[in-house]
């Protein structure tokens, strides 16, 4: 049978404040870029605000095989 080592001892790494700051902080600046972000995009989709500001939404135009091309010389 194999040998029973205490709770303590047996842990991989102590518990610390400096670890639990890391994840914590690491953690906020994640939510913070996410956020950034969300409202990034919905500015971007916009058409209401794209017109104030001067940028009309993008136009779907045809492509150069769908255009009315002249005849051929035969």
């Amino acid at each position: 049978m194999a040998p029973d080592i205490p709770p303590k001892k047996a842990r991989q790494g102590r518990r610390s404040l400096r670890i639990f700051l890391i994840l914590a902080v690491s953690t906020g600046l994640a939510i913070a870029a996410w956020a950034i972000a969300e409202i990034y995009y919905s500015i971007a989709l916009d058409p209401e605000n794209a017109m104030e500001n001067g940028n009309p939404p993008a136009v779907e135009r045809p492509s150069s095989s769908d255009r009315d091309l002249p005849p051929a010389n035969d």
